[in-house]
């Protein structure tokens, strides 16, 4: 059944006073981490997780051998490269259970790895990660007879932070906004604020003016605590004291969460530190970006895709809106360009990074007004609301890629993480070199297309008649290298 809900939180009396509080709606089944084969990914570190075992099956999996049936969740992490300390913990304020983290080497003989029990109401486990390995960390009550509940569990690194310095900051290269930084604070050492006037716990990141408003804001699934975002002109120090130009606690819009909005002069350093209110430390993400359109907003300015796999970070919150044949409607999003080595191509906004709802449409062609000759276009594939899309791309032929909102959809614009990637050879009937007078891409995918909606003459003709478009008005492509 379709249509709008509306939940309202209040105290259980009038007389009561607001207090803060966390609320989590998820869908009413059993969590399919329950058991150690079912483990959630841990990606990389740092990153956070929340969960409620009262909506879990039960594992009798134990380190200490007694294989008493417990609820929780399982969380897997393999590693590569030099062997480091990690950790994973449930000290936040925003864990409501009674937590004992166990750590395995494998799902088969359950070798235990360590363990650890509250101490109060906070757990913290810490072990070594070898190259090659793959551990699996199991969240549970203490009490197995504790009804369950709601867990907030962060996994990070244990060296110190390297960016807990203002002259050691994180910096964000010209041309990379929007970016994204996941980090923590756990580890970082005290660290001079001149906004606060007081020594601090956080981390740094400088970036340079574009001449453009620009927005720096913590506000993101995985930012796991009360976070404080300061905004400088340059490094402070305990002597002068100067520097501050701005501070956030909590953003209005987005809770504990904080935000930070400057007019920025080109060329002109800036610094924000990310710290905690009271002292508090945590996960948090940063993103920064301008408050402008996109470079490839529109087709014209794709970006070109020169190898694979291949990577991006885009926003379409504030892009100019173009036209695409796959749908009518003019939307905002992102134009990429790609040339087609007779490879299956996949495109992807399964990344924890997107945080809308995306469509990702493919095109033969490229107007003033937008994408022409729509391939293929998918919503809800795999990962909805994100989703991923593969299609046929033959030797020398250009597509063109829109990453964009799904119509009228509840989030229809924002940050979204692309991942496009190179499968396998195509069939000998698709590719290139599969007829001693090979036909243009666009040629073979009409035919193909024609073929397989039982219209393959009709199809065959518009192929024809495409083919010729193309050698008189696209004779020479070039790669667009903006961005």
């Amino acid at each position: 059944m379709s249509g709008s809900y509306y939940i309202a939180v209040s105290a259980a009396s009038p007389s009561l006073e607001g207090v803060s509080f966390s609320l989590e709606v998820r869908a009413y089944e059993e969590t399919k981490n329950s058991q150690c084969w079912f483990a959630e990914e841990v990606d990389s570190f740092p990153d956070v997780f929340v969960g409620n075992t009262t909506a879990m099956d039960f594992s009798s999996q134990s380190c200490d051998g007694s294989r008493i049936n417990r609820r929780g969740g399982w969380y897997r992490y393999t590693h590569y490269g030099a062997t480091k300390t990690v950790a994973a913990t449930t000290c936040n304020k925003f864990n409501m259970l009674k937590t004992r983290l166990e750590v395995y080497h494998d799902c088969n003989e359950m070798g235990c790895v360590q363990q650890a029990s509250p101490v109060g109401n906070c757990t913290t486990v810490s072990w070594q990660v070898e190259n090659g390995k793959t551990y699996n960390i199991y969240v549970t009550a203490e009490d197995p007879n504790d009804a369950g509940g709601y867990y907030h569990v962060d996994f990070y690194e244990k060296d110190e932070n390297e960016h807990s310095q203002c002259e050691d900051a994180w910096f964000v290269q010209r041309g990379s906004l929007p970016y994204r930084l996941e980090d923590d604070t756990m580890t970082a050492t005290e660290s001079f604020s001149s906004c606060d006037n007081a020594t601090m716990r956080g981390v740094w990141v400088a970036v340079i003016g574009t001449g453009n408003k620009m927005v720096a804001t913590t506000c993101d699934s995985h930012t796991g605590y009360d976070t404080v975002l300061e905004l400088y002109d340059r490094c402070p120090d305990e002597i002068e004291r100067k520097g501050c130009l701005r501070v956030n606690d909590d953003n209005p819009s987005c809770g504990r969460s904080s935000e930070i909005e400057w007019a920025s002069n080109s060329g002109q350093y800036y610094w924000l530190f990310v710290t905690g209110f009271a002292g508090s430390t945590g996960i948090f993400v940063l993103n920064i970006y301008e408050k402008v359109s996109m470079i490839n907003a529109k087709c014209q300015n794709a970006v070109g895709i020169r190898s694979l796999p291949y990577y991006d970070y885009g926003l379409t919150t504030y892009c100019d809106l173009s036209n695409a044949s796959c749908k009518k409607t003019p939307r905002k999003g992102n134009w990429y360009e790609i040339v087609g080595n007779d490879h299956w191509v996949t495109v992807s906004t399964c990344n924890i990074e997107t945080d809308f709802a995306t469509e990702v449409e493919v095109y033969l062609a490229c107007s003033e007004d937008g994408g022409e000759i729509c391939v293929n276009h998918n919503h809800d594939i795999r990962c909805a609301p994100k989703t991923e899309i593969t299609f046929a791309a033959m030797k020398n032929e250009l597509f063109y890629i829109f990453v964009t909102g799904v119509d009228e959809a509840v989030m229809e614009e924002g940050f979204f993480g692309l991942s496009v990637t190179q499968g396998e050879k195509l069939p000998t009937h698709l590719s290139s070199s599969g007829s001693e007078h090979p036909l243009t891409g666009g040629q073979q995918y009409l035919i193909a297309l024609g073929v397989l909606m039982g219209v393959g003459v009709i199809c065959a003709v518009c192929a024809v008649v495409y083919g010729m478009y193309k050698r008189r008005h696209l004779s020479y492509q070039e790669i667009s290298t903006s961005g």
